[in-house]
């Protein structure tokens, strides 16, 4: 059953979308860290403000998924 209101994201739209921008994040950082290591020229203050994002990014990606694996319990449980 596929809502077809316009406007209207699929909540597995916006989960997935979500979790690509993290990965996004994650991938920049780790980006920045070769470059450094190749001796571009990088500034350390980036690559520490990146790696604290994706540090962020990960712990919400997280938290999100523990919320959402439990309100999946909690429905799973409803009795009808």
């Amino acid at each position: 059953f596929a809502d077809k209101t316009p406007g209207v994201q699929r909540f597995n739209d916006v989960l997935m979308g979500s979790f690509g921008q993290v990965n996004d994040t994650i991938h920049h950082a780790d980006a920045l860290v070769d470059e450094y290591m190749r001796g571009g020229q990088v500034d350390i203050h980036d690559i520490m403000i990146a790696g604290t994002r994706s540090e962020i990014a990960t712990n919400l990606a997280s938290r999100t998924i523990t919320k959402v694996i439990q309100a999946y319990d909690r429905v799973t449980q409803i009795q009808v």
